[in-house]
């Protein structure tokens, strides 16, 4: 869960859901652990190594751990595309088609 509002509140505008998001990870999670990730300077990767920890310390056989740490990993591949098509410019062409598209669309 926390990795997950993290993403989500990473990549929303920070004045959207700030308190909200502190108030949802003190309240769901051990006060440690959620000062912890509200001090880091990159949330999401903080919960993901949080999520590595307690898959780490659970017991049961090391194949097991390695296929949900693989699980892990695609979340943050996952996170990784996120913030660059979050960071990439729409090119000049694209966004001037769009606008002529839409006005011929619009006018007709």
């Amino acid at each position: 869960w926390a990795f997950v509002r993290s993403m989500k509140r990473h990549l929303s505008p920070e004045e959207e859901d700030e308190t909200q998001f502190r108030a949802e990870l003190f309240q769901k999670l051990p006060q440690q652990q959620a000062e912890m990730i509200i001090n880091a300077a990159h949330r999401p990767n903080r919960a993901l190594q949080d999520l590595s920890y307690a898959i780490d310390s659970l017991p049961m056989h090391f194949m097991r751990k390695n296929e949900i740490q693989s699980a892990a990993t695609i979340f943050e591949d996952n996170l990784g595309s996120s913030e660059r098509i979050l960071t990439s410019p729409v090119p000049l062409f694209y966004s001037r088609h769009l606008a002529r598209y839409l006005a011929v669309w619009l006018f007709l």
